[in-house]
């Protein structure tokens, strides 16, 4: 359970990180062979549901906090030179 900001915070960056992760891992897979691909991720995916379980019941407690959600995606959407 998310209990402040900071950890908020935390959490929003280690969802963006294992999503990163399940990226490059399904893409490695792919090279590798379809069987493969569909039963690695499994993990990946329940730790993102995880993390986004607990981010949703943060913002239903804290729904001021959204404007950090809103600049932490828009910051990992930004391009890097």
């Amino acid at each position: 359970m998310i209990a402040d900001r900071h950890e908020f915070e935390i959490t929003l960056r280690q969802l963006q990180s294992v999503e990163s992760a399940l990226d490059l891992l399904e893409e490695e897979l792919s090279e590798a062979g379809p069987g493969l691909r569909a039963a690695a991720p499994a993990a990946y995916e329940r730790r993102i549901a995880d993390l986004q379980a607990e981010i949703a019941a943060y913002l239903n407690n804290h729904p001021a906090d959204l404007s950090l959600l809103t600049r932490h995606t828009e910051s990992s959407l930004a391009p890097t030179v």
